[in-house]
């Protein structure tokens, strides 16, 4: 099986299971973003080491996790917001083993440790909260912004392929242009304008802002990983999608979108 096929089949699997989990409940979606967070976690850490993962790292993943569920059965109604704070003695536990460890770096360590949780468990985490409105679980608040940056990222792509000259960023991703940025970013304005048709949305320019806010969100997020993954000296977050590579190749722009998409949201449309 070529690299195209293989890349095309699990494309396809991947936004059927993603988009599948968040439209079928609100339990499929907290399993889904639990896994993903806990995975694209792991790949974090495990990239950013050249050494193997300490329990130190092992805190960081159970303060993550423990973090996540807590917050979902807060949404789900199953305990009181209070709980939350359970997580505050595993996170500050990190700092403890810290004292232990002999490596004259820890320091820095710790540094990736709590870069992994602030890069991609807070937005995942923003995420649950936001999708939940007065305990009512509603999927299109996830799907919409997902879809969006999918959009972005395949059209982009293809513009850049097509019809890219210009670098947009050549000392960070070498193969992203001007040109396919702007056709990633009009695909993603009409893609949001689609929607708010189909939903009977009475405002378009706040259709054409998210659209905007999306894309250069999503850009950014890309930009970001990619020079994470230059300082690193590698290729891919990790092997998990075949024709992919990682989880967090495949979130990371959506890791920045959702913050500027949450908080449009909240303070200018809610």
């Amino acid at each position: 099986m070529n690299n195209f096929v293989k890349r095309t089949l699990t494309g396809i699997l991947f936004v059927v299971v993603v988009l599948g989990s968040i439209y079928l409940s609100k339990y499929s979606f907290i399993v889904l973003f639990f896994l993903i967070n806990l995975f694209t976690l792991f790949e974090f850490y495990s990239r950013s080491e050249n050494k193997p993962l300490k329990n130190i790292h092992a805190i960081g993943l159970l303060s993550s996790s423990s973090f996540f569920i807590l917050l979902a059965f807060w949404q789900l109604g199953w305990i009181q917001a209070k709980y939350l704070l359970i997580s505050a003695p595993l996170l500050f536990s990190i700092f403890i083993i810290a004292l232990n460890d002999k490596d004259k770096n820890v320091f820095i360590r710790l540094g990736k440790i709590f870069t992994g949780l602030f890069l991609i468990t807070l937005p995942f985490s923003l995420l649950l909260w936001f999708v939940f409105e007065k305990g009512t679980y509603i999927w299109q608040l996830a799907a919409i912004p997902l879809v969006l940056t999918w959009i972005n990222d395949v059209f982009a792509y293809l513009g850049g392929m097509l019809f890219g000259k210009h670098k947009l960023a050549a000392k960070l991703s070498p193969k992203k242009t001007v040109e396919g940025f702007t056709i990633g970013l009009l695909f993603t304005i009409i893609g949001a304008l689609a929607i708010s048709w189909y939903a009977g949305a009475e405002s378009i320019i706040i259709w054409v802002i998210l659209g905007l806010i999306i894309s250069i969100s999503a850009v950014l997020g890309d930009l970001v990983e990619s020079k994470w993954k230059r300082e690193l000296g590698i290729k891919e977050s990790g092997n998990m999608l075949p024709g992919h590579g990682g989880l967090l190749d495949r979130f990371d722009a959506f890791l920045f979108v959702i913050p500027f998409y949450v908080i449009f949201i909240k303070l200018f449309v809610s």
